[in-house]
């Protein structure tokens, strides 16, 4: 149910002010100062739950779990659905505590809640989960759970309980840290929820693989400290070099520049796949140009790929063609990848000496590719059953909970 009237926000914050008072929360304790929680929820209104009735660990656990959420948008019948499931309640108990025009709101968390539960016993449905078994669990959740909210709290879920995993033996933390790059991780993106994908597996990469995740760890620092300035300085370059190219202006409406250092877990995989030295992995810092194309034009395919071939051609002549690393030119806009995914490629050292990938792609396509129809998770998430996944990533976008963890720059 994705939330539009405000009927249906008074309707859910009279189920949630019912929820605070089963919980038996003081109303003087509240979130007062949290820029984090979402703009339908006023901070006043999401108990802090540290004197509820439940046990200390439940409430604590709530107060994270919300954060997390809050983190992505989520909205709020998975807020509500949030503090009963912690509170281990069940959504009927408060059927007689709101009006009847409530209680279809209510249908839906309970619909939600029971999502919920039964993918907490995912995990443990195979003694031992190796690659064929985790893959009968990932296709299983993209084709039997109804509500894919369900599938982003459990995930939330997951990683909150990851991020705490001091708080059990060592023995449990192993087989929780696999289960989550197994099982969880791979979900994660094939949603195109990126942020919790990358957060799950460097917190189960940390560890799994203690020594290994230090170094790789320490050296990202070094990379990121010789090299943020210096790409922040070549995305304000191209930025300026690419407004003042009079080709473009008829073509395209503006750009979104983002950049990022690859996650230590792909870093680590990487290294192991190709037997490579750290050192050799040339795409650990990226730039990613988002072309925005004038609204005329913004379905028009041949227009997307000229836009994005100026743009990479651009980015060649203001660093030098000398300075594009053979062989690492990859234009999956002219010819997509077999799953759709569009995007052009290429590695360039800077003329101050480092190195980055660039990644070129219209909006059109970088939305394909994070959300939908592209269905990019399905050949890093590791989901077959195409409609499956592409049907949940169109249900996520459009319940706006899916989200891109990138720090932006726009011009």
């Amino acid at each position: 149910m994705h939330l539009e009237s405000e009927r249906e926000k008074q309707h859910l914050q009279l189920i949630l002010d019912r929820v605070i008072e089963e919980l038996d929360v003081d109303r003087g304790n509240r979130f007062a100062h949290h820029s984090y929680v979402p703009a339908h929820i006023e901070a006043q209104q999401l108990g802090v739950l540290s004197t509820a009735a439940t046990a200390p660990q439940r409430a604590r656990h709530l107060r994270r779990l919300l954060h997390a959420l809050a983190s992505i948008s989520a909205d709020l019948e998975t807020m509500v659905a949030a503090m009963l499931y912690c509170a281990g309640l069940q959504a009927h108990r408060l059927q007689d505590k709101v009006p009847p025009n409530v209680r279809d709101s209510l249908a839906g968390i309970d619909e939600l809640l029971q999502d919920k539960v039964w993918l907490d016993s995912l995990g443990s449905s195979f003694s031992d989960l190796d690659d064929s078994n985790a893959r009968i669990l990932r296709e299983f959740v993209f084709s039997a759970s109804q509500d894919p909210r369900a599938v982003v709290m459990h995930l939330v879920d997951v990683l909150v309980q990851l991020k705490n995993i001091h708080e059990v033996p060592l023995f449990q933390q192993h087989i929780f840290a696999l289960e989550c790059l197994q099982l969880y991780s791979p979900v994660a993106h094939s949603l195109g929820v990126g942020k919790v994908m990358w957060e799950l597996e460097d917190l189960a990469f940390r560890v799994l693989f203690p020594s290994s995740y230090k170094s790789v760890e320490e050296w990202h620092r070094q990379i990121w400290r010789e090299s943020s300035k210096q790409l922040e300085t070549a995305r304000e370059e191209f930025m300026h070099h690419l407004l003042c190219h009079q080709p473009l202006l008829s073509l395209v409406e503006g750009y979104t520049i983002t950049s990022r250092t690859k996650n230590l877990f792909s870093t680590f995989k990487k290294m192991l796949r190709s037997n490579k030295r750290k050192e050799e992995i040339l795409d650990v810092v990226a730039m990613r140009v988002i072309v925005r194309l004038r609204p005329d034009l913004r379905e028009d395919a041949s227009a997307q790929a000229r836009a994005c071939k100026i743009v990479y051609e651009q980015a060649v002549a203001l660093w030098g063609a000398e300075n594009e690393w053979p062989g690492r030119t990859k234009d999956y806009v002219s010819v997509p990848k077999g799953n759709g995914y569009q995007s052009i490629h290429t590695t360039i050292t800077h003329p101050t000496g480092f190195t980055f990938e660039v990644q070129v792609r219209s909006e059109e396509m970088h939305m394909r590719a994070e959300h939908g129809d592209a269905g990019h998770g399905l050949y890093k998430g590791g989901g077959t059953q195409r409609d499956s996944v592409l049907r949940f990533a169109s249900a996520i976008q459009a319940e706006n909970i899916a989200c891109i963890s990138v720090q932006k720059l726009k011009w």
